[in-house]
Parts: structure tokens; C-alpha cells; sequence
């Protein structure tokens, strides 16, 4: 087992949530609520997309083997699937990085945070 897995923390009821649908005019979370959730995924960060104006949430995990690598990238793009909220992914050798937001609001919603926990359980059982 892997020194990042004893940081993997689980929040039970971000676990347990689905994302929600959103609409045009739904806004982000506000600075507040970013941080306060921010506590309940540790190891995810905020990112910025290069022209500044996105904000993202973003966390890189790393993997033994490449088989582990494409497993997991599997089991996330699954799990997207299974709750219509797709994160940007990059795929390398020794890790996958995953980046959360939310189109439609322009930045990041609760759906991200609920799949970030979501990742962090898939991270933890492919390490089990």
C-alpha cells in the first residue's frame, strides 16, 4: 500500500452524493464554500486554466505499473458516465492526473467535489 492512500481520507456524504444536473445561470461555489470543501478532499487542489479565467480542481495520483494507470482511468471514466459529469484526464506511465469543474457554470460546482471524493474511493481500492 502507497504513502498517498494514508492521505486518502474519505467524506462519507460527499461519497454518498450524485451529481445534480445544473443550468445556465447556476453560478460556482463561492470562495468560502471552496475552502471549506477543499478540507474534505485532501490532496486536491485549486488549479487555474491558462488564461486565468477557470478555476478547476485538480489532483494527480500515482501508480505502480501502467496496467494500474489505464485500470483506474477506466474505473473513473465509468463512474463519469454513470453520473453525466465528465472531468479532464491525463493519462501518463506513472499517474493520472483528473481535473474537475463545471462547464455551464464556469468554474467549480458541488459535482465537483462529490466526484472528486468519488476518485479518492477508486484510488483507495485499486490500492487495496
Amino acid at each position: 500500500m502507497c504513502n498517498l492512500c494514508d492521505e486518502v481520507e474519505i467524506v462519507t456524504d460527499l461519497v454518498n452524493k450524485k451529481a445534480v444536473p445544473t443550468r445556465e445561470g447556476d453560478k460556482p461555489l463561492s470562495d468560502e464554500e471552496v475552502r471549506r470543501l477543499l478540507k474534505e478532499v485532501p490532496g486536491w487542489k485549486l488549479e487555474y486554466s491558462n488564461t486565468r479565467d477557470l478555476c478547476l480542481l485538480a489532483r494527480t495520483y500515482p501508480f505502480k505499473t501502467y496496467e494500474l494507470v489505464l485500470t483506474f482511468h477506466q474505473n473513473v471514466g465509468g463512474l463519469a458516465e454513470e453520473e453525466q459529469h465528465h472531468p479532464e484526464m491525463i493519462t501518463q506511465y506513472g499517474d493520472v492526473t483528473i481535473r474537475w469543474w463545471t462547464h455551464t457554470v464556469g468554474g467549480v460546482h458541488m459535482n465537483d467535489f462529490v466526484l472528486a471524493a468519488k476518485c479518492d474511493r477508486l484510488y483507495q481500492e485499486s490500492q487495496e
